[in-house]
This record gives C-alpha cells, structure tokens and sequence, in this order.
C-alpha cells in the first residue's frame, strides 16, 4: 500500500513538473512574429509536418513533436527558437551563451567593416591610376592643347615643375613671359 501512495506522488510530482515547461505557445508565438503572413506553410515547410498540423501548433489544439522543434532549432531562425523556449530561465550557461554569440556577431561585424575599408582604399588606387592614364593620354596627343589640363593634374597631385625655393647664392628666376 506504501508503493501506491509514492508512485501516486512520483506521478503527481511528475505532472506538476511538466506542465511548468510548455513550449509550443512561445514557438508559435515567436513563428507568427517571424512570419506574421502564411505562419503554417513556413512552419510546414521547415519542420516537414503538414500544414494542417501545423495549424494545429499555432492554434494550441496539439503540441509540436520533440522533432519539429528539433527542425525548427536547426533552421536559420534557430537561435529566434531557442530565446523563445528559453523563457525567462537563465541557467548559468546562458549568459556564457549570449556572450559568446555577441563576440561572434562584433566579429562579423568587423569583418564586414574591414572588407569596406579595402573596397574604398582600392577604388582609392584606382581613381589615381585612372588619373595616371589621362594624364599619360593628354600628353600623347598634342602637348601644347593639353598642357593647361596636365598642369592641372600635375597640381592636384602636387607635383612641382620647378623649385619652391632658391638653394643658398642663386638668385630667383624669372617669371615665363608668354
């Protein structure tokens, strides 16, 4: 009789302990904010269930299968998931979790930022062997037609065609007439 009475409160214990942890209202809940338009075809589609079934989740009327869940973790929208079904637990391992995600998320970033940084020193480069080229091109052709535009880009580059200043006993030259 003494069996009866711990398996009955194992049972009890049991059923109390299980019905603190539902899962399917928060999936469907973060499914629907995910994907507010045909939430039961993304559904179907991602977890393989049919859409019916699917409908079922989001309406409450069946539970979603240790295996759907399992599908919907693995998919893009996995870590969207596993927030939801975290709830307001916070296990010791989570915050470990949630930093190292911002580590990786501050990573790609910098990645990201990095792969910028080289695409604008490179169109840099380029813009300067552009003016290279013209400059090589102008002064092809006709030189005198071209020299006000080569001095031009000689000054932008900030070449000198003679010297600021005179070295120590030479006298200034004088100035182009013509």
């Amino acid at each position: 009789m003494m069996a009866l009475v711990t398996n009955r409160g194992a049972e009890e214990v049991f059923v109390k302990c299980r019905s603190a942890v539902r899962i399917s209202a928060p999936i469907a809940d973060r499914a629907r904010a995910l994907w507010p338009v045909k939430t039961s075809a993304q559904l179907s589609e991602i977890t393989g269930f049919s859409q019916r079934a699917c409908e079922a989740w989001l309406s409450g009327d069946a539970k979603i299968p240790s295996d759907a869940v399992a599908a919907l973790i693995r998919s893009a929208w996995g870590l969207e998931f596993i927030v939801s079904i975290m709830g307001p637990a916070r296990p010791s391992w989570w915050s470990w979790f949630v930093r190292a995600g911002a580590v990786a998320s501050a990573m790609r970033r910098r990645a990201d930022d990095r792969k910028l940084i080289e695409r604008a020193m490179g169109a840099d480069h380029e813009l300067t062997a552009t003016m290279g080229k013209a400059a090589a091109a102008l002064s092809v052709s006709d030189e005198e037609f071209h020299r006000p535009y080569l001095d031009a880009l000689s000054s932008m580059a900030g070449a000198a065609d003679r010297p600021v200043a005179c070295a120590a006993g030479q006298q200034k030259p004088k100035a182009r007439s013509g």
